[in-house]
């Protein structure tokens, strides 16, 4: 919606003003699913500061202290993670931010899934609608065990490629590599213009098959990878599914335990020994693999579709609202409103 663009949009305005400025940022970008076509309402909001020799998770502890005096809410740095980054809400947007310093491979990430939202404005209901189902069926958070958004936005993409539905934009010989923290990416796709969906392909037809064809998949051998046109064998990647497995652990009552990796298998399109299965849970495991089935059986079943996005747990969506200036006028008529306007 245009109000939230815009709310974004200052947000944005914000931090480069007040950090980015303040620690020599040559850009502050937005990236992720605000900037790449496939994002949804109340969707995280992810920046990145590009800091030319950034010590990274020094400066992320440094920016914690500030948004905190700014009144920023929620504020926690994930110093451990490949790239660090500072989780935060802005209470006067509403925006539940992700801040990183200097994460270039997600900005051409974010470039590569532009591109296929571009390709149709079917193409991006239908993945808009993957991520819907996989929000309300709380299986979209990776700090609660179960895949990203951006995981859900790589299945559904891997399905139409694989169905030839859409092009594999990665398969060109236009080369385009790129070094980053001393390591060479192949960061090459193209963006076809003349490319058209058939009249047949409709966003039902999309769904299920995009359900049916997970709820069969023989994860044990594959690995999804949109970069080769649907998957790649485990033992081409040596992503062998070790044990323990997910089943087992819980058989055993050991559902803290960590997972043998490379369970769900989902290769990142250009960091390839980037696994995004690696951040599932025993319970986030099953919950992925039982919510796809469910769906699966629900839609041979002839439910409506929002009988299978039936939310779980509505109260994670109770603080998505903004504490804007009409805020105290959410819960009034509009007969009240107006007999406020006359006064």
């Amino acid at each position: 919606h245009k109000s939230e663009k815009s709310r974004k949009n200052r947000l944005l305005n914000h931090i480069t003003k007040s950090i980015g400025s303040k620690f020599n940022a040559v850009d502050v970008i937005q990236f992720g699913s605000s900037a790449n076509g496939f994002g949804m309402k109340n969707g995280d909001f992810d920046i990145c500061l590009i800091i030319p020799d950034a010590n990274q998770r020094q400066l992320i502890k440094k920016m914690k202290n500030i948004l905190r005096s700014q009144g920023m809410e929620d504020v926690h740095a994930i110093l451990n993670a490949k790239v660090p980054i500072l989780k935060f809400k802005d209470p006067r947007s509403g925006l539940k931010v992700d801040l990183s310093i200097n994460n270039s491979l997600a900005n051409y990430n974010t470039k590569l899934l532009n591109a296929y939202s571009n390709l149709s404005e079917l193409i991006r209901n239908y993945v808009i609608c993957i991520k819907y189902w996989a929000l309300h069926r709380n299986i979209s958070e990776p700090r609660n065990g179960t895949f990203s958004s951006y995981a859900w936005t790589l299945l559904a993409l891997n399905h139409l490629i694989e169905e030839k539905v859409i092009p594999n934009l990665q398969d060109t010989e236009n080369k385009t590599l790129v070094e980053i923290d001393g390591a060479e990416f192949d960061v090459s796709f193209d963006e076809p213009k003349d490319f058209k969906i058939s009249e047949d392909v409709t966003i039902s037809s999309l769904v299920s098959g995009f359900f049916m064809k997970y709820a069969t998949w023989d994860w044990k051998n594959k690995v999804v990878s949109i970069r080769n046109g649907g998957s790649v064998q485990r033992d081409e990647k040596s992503w062998m599914d070790e044990e323990p497995s997910a089943l087992d652990l819980l058989n055993l009552e050991k559902i803290d335990s960590k997972l043998g990796p490379h369970h769900l298998a989902v290769e990142d399109p250009f960091e390839h020994d980037h696994d995004l299965s690696s951040v599932l849970s025993v319970i986030g495991e099953l919950s992925v693999r039982n919510e796809i089935i469910r769906a699966a059986k629900m839609f041979g079943e002839n439910k409506n579709w929002a009988e299978i996005c039936e939310t779980v747990m509505p109260e994670r969506f109770q603080d998505m609202e903004p504490e804007d200036l009409f805020h105290d006028l959410r819960s009034k008529s509009t007969k009240d409103v107006e007999n406020l306007k006359s006064k």
